[in-house]
C-alpha cells in the first residue's frame, strides 16, 4: 500500500484490485496522470481540443508512452504520459516502524518518489509548444488538488522543455513536461523464526523424535482423506494429520443418565497477568480526516501502569493532553472507553487499540513506562525505576518516538542488570537520542 500518511494513491471511493496494479505502484501513479489530462481535454473543457475514447474520432491522442503498436500511433497532436526512474528513500532507521506482538508482524515505510515525463508531440511546432504550456499551467494550478484527492506525500512544480524535434520521427517536434511524484510505500512480513520456533515448540511439546514426526508428517499428507483406524495404533496415540477416523459405521446415541448434583464452587481465582491483555483490538468511528472521536466495544482500565496503548498505522501514539489523544469515559466510573485525537486521522489509516478490559483482573504488564536519562543527543544509557523480568515470554518492548526498537547487539539498544540477580533495569542504546525525543518501556515489573 501507498499514500500520505495512510491514504492510498488512488481516486476516492474507487475499489482496489490487488490481482491487478497494487494502489500506490508506480504504473498506478502513471494511470493517474494519464486520467487526469484525459479529463482536460474532455468536450466541456473548451481547449479547442477533444480527446475520445475511439482513436477514429478523438482530436487528441493522450496514452501512456509511444505505442508503436497503436492503430493512430501517426496521429497526431498527442500526448504521451511516461513513467521515469522509481527511487525509495528511507524515512526510518531500518525502514521499520512497528510490530505487532502477536505474530511478530512487522511494519515498514519507505518515501518513494517517481519521475513522471508528458511528451507533447505534433507536426507543428507552435502546437506542440501549446500543448506543452497549456499541460504545464494545468498541473502547476491543480498541484493541490492532486495531492489532497490522491493521497501523494508531496508533487514537484512541473518542468516545461523546449521544444524540439521528436526522437522518434524527426518530421514531428515534442515538448517535455517533468516532474516528480512523491508518495508513502508501506509493506510488512512476519519473521520466519516465531514461525519456525512454533514448530519446534509443537514437536518438543509432544515429546516425538524430530525426524520421525516430519516423516510421518509427508507420508501422512500423500495418504490424505484415507480412513484411520486408531485401534491399530498404540494406545493415547494421536490422529495423524489429514487422515479420517473412522472405525466403522456410527453407532445410536444411548439414552441420557440421570443429572448430577452440582459441585461446591470452586476456590478463587489468582489475580491477573498478560492474558487478559486484548491486543490489536478495532476502534469505532469515522476515518474521514475529520472525526477525531473513536470508542473501543468495551471499556478499559487507566491506571499508571495497566492503560491503553493506541497505534496509527502501527506506530503508537503519545497519550495526555496536548499530545496525540486523550482518554474519557462516555458514562462515569463505568471504565475508559473513549479515545479523542489531537488531530484527525486521515482516511485510509488504520486505527488500533491495546488495552486491559475493565471487567478483567488487570494485568502484570506494566504499559508506556518512562525511563530515567539525560536526553541530549550524547547519553546512551537510561535506567527503569522498577527491574524488570527478562525471559522468552516475559521481556520487554521499548520505544522511541512511537517506533518499537530491536534488541541485542548490533541492533537499537541492549539491556543489563545495576545488581546482579535482581532484575534488569538498565537500557543502554546504540544511537543517543536528541533532546526532544521521548522513550517509553513496556515491560514486566520482577
Amino acid at each position: 500500500m501507498a499514500g500520505h500518511l495512510g491514504r492510498p494513491v488512488r481516486p476516492k471511493g474507487t475499489p482496489q484490485n490487488t490481482a491487478k496494479i497494487a494502489a500506490g505502484s508506480p504504473l498506478a501513479i502513471q494511470g493517474i496522470f494519464l486520467e487526469i489530462i484525459r479529463e482536460r481535454f474532455r468536450s466541456d473543457a473548451n481547449v479547442g481540443y477533444v480527446w475520445r475514447e475511439d482513436l477514429t474520432l478523438t482530436d487528441i491522442i493522450v496514452e501512456t508512452s509511444y505505442n508503436a503498436e497503436l492503430e493512430a500511433r501517426d496521429t497526431v497532436p498527442a500526448v504521451y504520459v511516461t513513467r521515469q526512474q522509481t527511487v525509495p528513500s528511507q524515512i526510518a532507521v531500518g525502514d521499520r516502524v512497528g510490530v505487532r506482538l502477536t505474530d511478530h508482524k512487522e511494519a515498514f515505510i519507505a518515501l518513494t518518489t517517481v519521475v513522471i515525463s508528458i511528451e507533447c508531440v505534433s507536426n507543428d511546432e507552435g502546437e506542440s509548444s501549446i500543448l506543452g504550456d497549456l499541460l504545464q499551467h494545468m498541473l502547476l494550478a491543480s498541484q493541490d488538488v492532486i495531492l489532497r484527492e490522491f493521497g501523494f506525500h508531496d508533487m514537484s512544480k512541473p518542468t516545461l522543455g523546449p521544444t524540439v524535434p521528436y526522437q522518434r520521427d524527426q518530421n514531428k517536434y515534442s515538448t517535455t513536461i517533468d516532474f516528480n511524484a512523491q508518495f508513502m510505500a508501506r509493506w510488512s512480513q512476519v519473521q520466519v523464526a516465531p514461525l519456525l520456533q512454533q514448530i519446534a515448540q509443537r514437536i518438543t511439546q509432544r515429546g516425538v523424535d524430530a525426524s520421525g514426526y516430519f516423516v510421518d508428517m509427508a507420508i501422512n499428507s500423500y495418504r490424505r482423506g484415507e480412513i484411520y483406524d486408531p485401534s491399530q495404533a498404540p494406545p493415547d496415540a494421536p490422529i495423524p494429520p489429514s487422515r479420517v477416523s473412522i472405525v466403522g459405521p456410527k453407532g445410536d446415541k444411548g439414552d441420557p443418565g440421570p443429572r448430577g448434583l452440582p459441585g461446591p464452587p470452586g476456590p478463587a481465582g489468582s489475580g491477573g497477568s498478560a492474558g487478559d491483555f486484548a491486543i490489536d483490538q478495532p476502534l469505532t468511528g469515522n476515518v474521514d480526516g475529520t472525526n477525531t472521536v473513536f470508542t473501543t466495544a468495551v471499556p478499559f482500565t487507566n491506571t499508571a501502569t495497566a492503560h491503553e496503548a493506541v497505534y496509527v498505522n502501527g506506530l503508537r501514539q503519545k497519550r495526555g493532553a496536548g499530545n496525540d489523544y486523550v482518554v474519557s469515559e462516555s458514562i462515569p466510573t463505568a471504565g475508559y472507553n473513549t479515545i479523542t485525537f489531537g488531530a484527525a486521522p486521515l482516511v485510509g489509516d488504520v486505527i488500533t487499540i491495546d488495552f486491559y478490559p475493565a471487567s478483567g483482573s488487570g494485568g502484570d504488564l506494566a504499559i508506556d513506562q518512562p525511563l530515567v536519562g539525560v536526553l541530549n543527543g550524547i547519553n546512551l544509557v537510561f535506567t527503569t525505576s522498577v527491574p524488570f523480568k527478562n525471559t522468552a515470554t516475559e521481556r520487554e518492548a521499548f520505544y522511541l518516538n512511537g517506533l518499537r526498537l530491536r534488541r541485542g547487539a548490533g541492533n537499537d539498544y541492549t539491556i543489563s542488570e545495576s545488581i546482579p540477580s535482581a532484575g534488569y533495569d538498565t537500557i543502554t542504546m546504540e544511537y543517543a537520542p536528541q533532546a526532544d525525543d521521548t522513550l517509553t518501556i513496556d515491560y514486566y515489573p520482577v
